[in-house]
This record gives structure tokens, sequence and C-alpha cells, in this order.
């Protein structure tokens, strides 16, 4: 099922047996990676997108992580590099960072000028 323009529920799903693979994804958060997909022209992969508190423990996730709110993925593309990704992110999200190791980058919390706007936006889509 598609939560967002390019993603679907599946992609960002918890991947842990405890919690029935739950997904709670933030609708701003989700219309920035929509747009940052746009801007990386090609697909965008989520390693890891929602976690429940559980899992993100068992991983080794830090307390209050992003993607137990549904506010966090983490992200790459075999249409451009880490670094392409970062400095189009840097612009949309308050928490950016590149796991060259792993091959991610960490996208997180949409930055308060983007979320000011999407949420006035998404509220008056609602209302109608």
């Amino acid at each position: 099922m598609k939560i967002s323009k390019y993603f679907t529920q599946k992609e960002f799903q918890c991947k842990c047996d405890n919690c029935k693979h739950s997904c709670s994804m933030d609708t701003i958060f989700l219309i920035l990676l929509d747009r940052l997909r746009d801007l990386v022209d090609g697909p965008v992969n989520v390693s890891s997108g929602f976690r429940c508190n559980t899992h993100n423990k068992e991983i080794g996730g830090v307390d209050n992580s992003w993607h137990t709110k549904g506010k966090a993925a983490d992200i790459y593309s075999s249409k451009a590099t880490l670094k392409e990704i970062y400095d189009i992110a840097i612009k949309m999200f308050d928490e950016v960072i590149i796991y060259n190791k792993n091959g991610f980058v960490h996208v997180a919390e949409p930055n308060k000028f983007y979320s000011e706007i999407l949420t006035s936006i998404v509220s008056e889509d609602m209302s109608e």
C-alpha cells in the first residue's frame, strides 16, 4: 500500500517480529522524502524506517530515536552518491548523517521552515 507519492508502507515497516511490523510515518516527513526523491531523479531505497521501541533498543538505536516517532529513515540510491543525497537532504531535514561504512544516509526530523509550511498545506487539504 502506498503511503506517499513514491513509497509504500512495507518499505518503512519495523523489521522486528515483536510489533507485527507496525508502521506509523509522519506525513510531513514523507512529503519531504518524496521531494528528495524528485531531486535525486531516481529511486531512493529505505534500509530502515519506522522502528518500535523494542527493535530500536535491540539494534542499539538511541533513546527517543526519530525512527520510533516515524520521522526518520536510513536511505540510499543507485542514482546518487551518499554525499549528493546529503547535500539535498541537509536543506530539508534537521538531522542528516552519512554512514559510509553502512552505505546509507540517515535523515530525520523535517526542519522547522518546511514543517510549518507543509503543516499548513496539509491541514487545509484535510479540511476540504
